[in-house]
């Protein structure tokens, strides 16, 4: 290379050029000379022994070009985002606390733990902000994920005027708007109910006496006090804020609906797709992400949403008595005797994987059954399927199963859940049939299966 260099910057030396294009044309030419003449040691030109040697050697060069990408640990903060040149990515709400492997390019950020990719997002040009995706979210926040102050204003706008100017009074009369979010979706909700004219007057009504809460619209309505004719009508109108987003137009509406790829994604159920072909249509940027980009984008939302999708079909399943309870939430500073690291090596669900079963005792009141909820909605998370049951009624139903025959069935659903929850065990002596049944569950369930229970006893004193 350096012979090569020389020798073409020797020759071009003395020349003038005006362009780049005119420069490289020079070069191209002098190159060509190059390759052509005979080298003085082996009697040949460059090229003769790279057509008869190398050129059959070659491999074509790769379908997409070399893409530059730099790698960064990071830990997931406790809102399930990473922190990436100073923007805040989203991952799964499994892995808070978790450190993962971030990959950086131009247009993608991509997530990976365990060496598996969990998240990707296009990459913000402006470093600041969230990018989150509603399937990343506990299943508590995604109910409000895209409500926004101004939506809930524009839905009850619909409905009539005192139903928006009320909608407005109860978020503007809170500390914080999202303090407002659920009573004024309860007042949305009223409208299929009783029509949108009756809860426009029950809205109005209520303004008049000031009554600025969803119990007082409900009372009027269910008391017919929103047909009588009212002294004078509402005034005010809700301010819009002026950062909301336009609304969608009837014509971009139709050209989404009607958009032929949608459509078969839609019918082929792969809704994760759809939605994220949408937001990357919407995005300016869009163009200059490459076909993999796109694709990768796209499945990660579809896997994302299947995942979330069976997780709430995992906990419907599960019927958990306390269905919100999440390891999140557990408060480490009561005095109840919880170590942390104890309890967050548990939350990682190794002793599901390898069928060991877990004890939680403790005196009456202190979070035993919230906190056995709270791990069957973690295994859920992690791709176990969950059952509880209440000891006590569990006995019930397994002597009632004896009487018609459900026994068997029954057995058999207690043993294919890979956790068992059996909540207040212990409240009572055992009869013989009732040690019998249990027997039988345990040793159906022994190393095979995952078992947590319960219990004010100690392991000492009864429990097997």
């Amino acid at each position: 290379m350096l012979i090569v260099e020389r020798w073409i910057l020797a020759r071009l030396r003395n020349r003038s050029f005006f362009s780049i294009a005119e420069l490289n044309a020079a070069i191209a030419e002098l190159l060509e000379e190059l390759n052509n003449r005979p080298m003085r040691h082996i009697g040949q030109s460059r090229r003769e022994p790279f057509e008869e040697i190398e050129r059959a050697a070659l491999k074509p060069l790769p379908a997409a070009p070399f893409e530059y990408a730099e790698w960064k640990s990071a830990k997931v903060h406790p809102d399930y985002h990473v922190e990436v040149d100073k923007t805040f990515y989203s991952v799964p709400h499994r892995l808070i606390g978790r450190t993962v492997e971030v990959r950086l390019t131009h247009g993608v950020v991509e997530i990976f733990h365990d060496h598996q990719r969990v998240a990707s997002h296009v990459r913000r040009s402006q470093r600041s902000g969230h990018v989150t995706v509603n399937e990343h979210m506990p299943k508590a926040h995604q109910r409000y994920a895209n409500t926004t102050p101004a939506s809930l204003i524009s839905r009850a706008a619909r409905i009539g005027p005192n139903a928006a100017i009320l909608v407005e009074r109860m978020m503007r009369d809170r500390p914080h708007p999202e303090q407002g979010y659920r009573s004024a979706m309860g007042i949305l909700s009223l409208a299929p109910r009783y029509g949108p004219e009756r809860l426009d007057a029950a809205c109005e009504r209520a303004l008049l006496i000031n009554a600025i809460a969803y119990s007082s619209v409900t009372a009027i309505l269910k008391a017919g006090l929103d047909r009588a004719s009212s002294a004078e009508p509402a005034k005010p109108t809700p301010q819009t804020p002026t950062s909301a987003a336009p609304p969608i137009t009837v014509k971009e509406k139709e050209r989404m609906l009607t958009n032929p790829t949608l459509d078969q994604m839609q019918a082929l159920g792969l809704a994760g797709m759809a939605a994220a072909w949408r937001e990357l249509a919407e995005r300016n940027n869009a163009n200059e992400l490459s076909r993999d980009e796109w694709l990768g984008l796209m499945l990660d939302r579809e896997v994302a949403m299947r995942a979330d999708k069976r997780v709430r079909n995992r906990l419907a399943s599960a019927r958990l008595r306390f269905p919100e309870a999440c390891i999140e939430d557990i408060d480490f500073a009561a005095p109840r005797g919880l170590d942390r690291r104890s309890t967050m090596a548990l939350a990682q669900g190794k002793w599901l994987k390898t069928h060991e079963n877990l004890i939680v005792t403790g005196q009456t009141g202190t979070g035993k059954s919230w906190l056995a909820c709270a791990f069957g909605r973690q295994a859920a998370r992690l791709d176990h399927s969950v059952l509880y049951v209440r000891v006590p009624r569990l006995f019930e139903d397994l002597a009632l199963a004896r009487l018609d025959g459900r026994f068997p069935r029954l057995i058999d659903k207690l043993t294919r859940a890979q956790l068992l929850i059996l909540d207040d065990f212990g409240t009572h002596s055992l009869t013989d049939q009732q040690r019998f049944h249990l027997f039988e569950i345990v040793e159906e369930r022994y190393r095979r299966k995952s078992t947590l229970i319960t219990a004010q006893l100690q392991g000492d004193a009864g429990l097997p």
